[in-house]
């Protein structure tokens, strides 16, 4: 990593919180609170009447010297906004509860009452644009304006700078492949405004053993991040024979609990819960990201901005402003999001280990939105996947089909610049609006992406994605940026310019051939069952060489070894060893311990897809008894896969981390009081903890696969 990175600091790197289960007597929690009691009393007493006076009298200057942030409800910020636009009164909004008396239109013969657009290729004094300069020198910076005057809002020309600063490091697995990992913090200087102080939050994980450079996926999303590994087998019998000696010491009484409960752990190894997998079958983006070469970070959008009305005075926007509500220009939570992105992709510039030319944006829903806005405005990011991002969006915001205008300037007016409102006002002093008043639409946000990677993505109503989106209205405003593409030597998806009529795609028919893509799949609402489209995509466009996976023969079952350090831990025996099966006949495996495993204690999921799409079966097995079996549903035929997986944790107990770091200091001392052998042990796993809390191990979520399987069942056939 590059140590003269700009605006970050890496001294020593502090570990994270670990979720520890505990599985207690209820004696045994007593005594191990008592003790803890103790030791932080203690501590607190020494540094915390200190600490609080320091703190108090900074923040008592501070008021002092500034005047207080303005606190609204989200009502009030909405009706002083309203005021300063002279806006009397809003058009409602559409329910998007198809039953209501007011739903929103679905009728396509209404879903277009202002269909001419603005075209992104005429110049405001009415001149074509012809060249790749034309658009870039003079029509591009129109369409910004635009946007940043009537739709998103401008950032200010004076928001303070960011100093990325590492916060946590880490070593883990992702489906089975190492990975670095890095927490790391974004302070915003608010020496301005010190009453508002603005962190943003972002986790990186790369590939760990990567032959050279890798392309990122910034994700927006909560930035969680894992706990450091845990003390091996032998290393924590150690631990729980101390912890029961000190428990004893303290309540004599616990030691005929012990005696009783001879196997009882009082720290107990991470227990297991079912993994969870794409409807497709696949493994988790990240998994898949990680598998194919890629690395990814997650940032928390929230840490920038409030996804509410009421945080307009705080956050990004409430430091820039001391404080005070917004003006009818500023901007609104999703460039406010969309610059945070764009100061992740600072810190991600300077990362040696990272292919900076390769650096994507993604998002689903509002946080599709987001995204699509970041690629539109900061021409850095190398690439965008858009998961259903609706008005405000993708969606021509021109349709009156599900969510409205009115959607955004009423509820969501947060998202966007107060000047929007505008076109949601039903009486004003400028008269009431509508949306073919505003001056540019989402097909020319597209169009700001050009000539870059733009894939937009949604799933089916059936599934959850609702029509509230308008996904037809996301592929015409699609269509009318393809001549942008062009001007710009890229390809559009390969259909007629004619947005009105154009036919979309069957659903999970890819328009993949240019670098305007896009993709319906049967899914819900995310984008999840599209990443191994997009990163294939991608990777044909940057030329990428994804991590190679091993072939896998058609005709008959077969385990294949997922990329880890670890050997095989389960063994598995077809019924039939052909693999191929006729109708009726019972179809499976039996499942042994593999050799070396015989101790290993765990549950494992395995899932059942036929015909490399339908998931037709889901189930787990533990290996108590050392076997098991796998059976392939009755009555079915056809070509399935099977996806075995050791199951992974649950999410952790709601302990917060500074509860968890008194306590688990109070386990900590206790210990080596009792054994003072223990402090080399514990020395090496200087975060490890002993009680939950609010963290958890990517290795934990994530799928740790074992192994896939493939099988045939050969379909009936009749009789001539």
């Amino acid at each position: 990593m590059n140590s003269k990175r700009s605006h970050a600091s890496a001294g020593r790197r502090p570990r994270s919180l670990a979720v520890i289960s505990v599985t207690a007597v209820i004696d045994v929690t007593a005594a191990i609170a008592v003790t803890a009691a103790i030791w932080v009393t203690s501590v607190a007493s020494v540094l915390g009447a200190s600490a609080l006076s320091v703190a108090g009298a900074a923040a008592t200057a501070d008021a002092a010297r500034f005047p207080a942030p303005v606190t609204f409800t989200a009502e009030q910020d909405q009706r002083n906004t309203m005021q300063q636009l002279g806006i009397r009164a809003l058009r409602p909004g559409p329910s998007g509860n198809e039953n209501a008396p007011n739903h929103a239109n679905y009728d396509e013969a209404l879903a277009n009452p202002y269909p001419k657009l603005p075209d992104p290729l005429t110049l405001e004094d009415g001149r074509r644009v012809t060249s790749a300069r034309m658009w870039w020198k003079t029509r591009r910076p129109q369409i910004v304006a635009d946007f940043e005057r009537y739709v998103y809002g401008r950032i200010p020309p004076h928001v303070p700078p960011v100093t990325w600063r590492i916060t946590a490091t880490d070593q883990d697995r992702v489906g089975g492949v190492p990975v670095r990992i890095e927490r790391l913090r974004g302070h915003v200087d608010n020496t301005s405004y010190p009453l508002i102080d603005v962190n943003l939050s972002m986790t990186l994980v790369l590939p760990a053993e990567a032959r050279g450079r890798v392309p990122v996926l910034m994700m927006f999303g909560a930035a969680n991040f894992p706990a450091p590994p845990q003390p091996t087998p032998m290393e924590l019998r150690r631990i729980n024979a101390a912890l029961e000696k000190a428990l004893v010491g303290v309540d004599p009484s616990l030691a005929s609990v012990f005696r009783r409960n001879f196997f009882y752990q009082p720290i107990a190894p991470v227990p297991f819960a079912p993994t969870q997998r794409n409807a497709d079958g696949d493994p988790p983006s990240t998994e898949e990201l990680i598998a194919a070469g890629w690395g990814f970070a997650l940032l928390d959008p929230e840490s920038a901005q409030a996804d509410n009305g009421a945080g307009l005075t705080r956050g990004i926007i409430g430091l820039v402003n001391h404080g005070q509500p917004r003006r009818p220009e500023d901007w609104g939570a999703l460039r406010a999001w969309a610059w945070a992105a764009s100061r992740g992709l600072d810190y991600l510039q300077t990362v040696r280990a990272i292919d900076a030319r390769h650096v994507g944006i993604e998002g689903v829903s509002r946080y599709g939105k987001a995204a699509l806005v970041t690629m539109a405005f900061d021409p850095r990011f190398a690439m965008v996947l858009v998961g259903s991002s609706g008005k405000g969006g993708a969606t021509l915001l021109r349709r009156n089909f599900g969510e409205a205008v009115e959607s955004l300037t009423g509820g969501e007016y947060y998202w966007l610049a107060g000047n929007f409102m505008k076109y949601g006002a039903s009486e004003a002093s400028s008269g009431s609006g509508n949306p073919g008043q505003i001056p540019v639409d989402s097909h020319e946000l597209i169009a700001l992406c050009a000539p870059r990677l733009t894939f937009l993505s949604y799933g089916i109503p059936e599934r959850g994605d609702a029509r509230w989106l308008d996904h037809r209205g996301s592929f015409m405003a699609a269509v009318a940026a393809q001549p942008v593409f062009r001007l710009l030597g890229a390809k559009g998806m390969g259909v007629p310019d004619d947005y009105l009529h154009a036919q979309m795609p069957a659903v999970n028919h890819g328009l993949l051939d240019g670098e305007l893509a896009w993709r319906q799949d049967d899914g819900g609402h995310t984008d999840a069952p599209n990443m191994k489209y997009f990163i294939k995509w991608v990777d044909r466009f940057i030329h990428h060489a994804s991590a190679e996976q091993r072939p896998v023969a058609a005709d008959g079952p077969r385990a294949v070894e997922m990329p880890a350090a670890e050997p095989a831990e389960l063994a598995f025996k077809a019924f039939r060893a052909t693999g191929t099966y006729a109708p009726g006949e019972r179809a499976g495996w039996t499942v042994t311990r593999a050799p070396g495993n015989e101790d290993r204690e765990a549950r494992y999921s395995y899932t059942v897809t036929r015909d490399q799409q339908v998931v037709v079966a889901t189930d787990s097995f533990d290996m108590s008894s050392g076997r098991a079996q796998i059976e392939l549903p009755a009555g079915s035929t056809g070509s399935f896969r099977v996806i075995v997986d050791r199951m992974a944790a649950p999410a952790a107990a709601p302990l917060t981390a500074r509860e968890a770091r008194a306590v688990n200091h109070a386990v900590s001392r206790l210990l080596i009081d009792t054994d003072p052998s223990l402090k080399a042990v514990l020395d090496k796993y200087p975060e490890y903890r002993f009680v939950p809390a609010a963290h958890f191990r990517f290795a934990d979520l994530m799928e740790h696969r074992v192994a896939t399987l493939r099988a045939v069942v050969r379909t009936l056939q009749p009789r001539g």
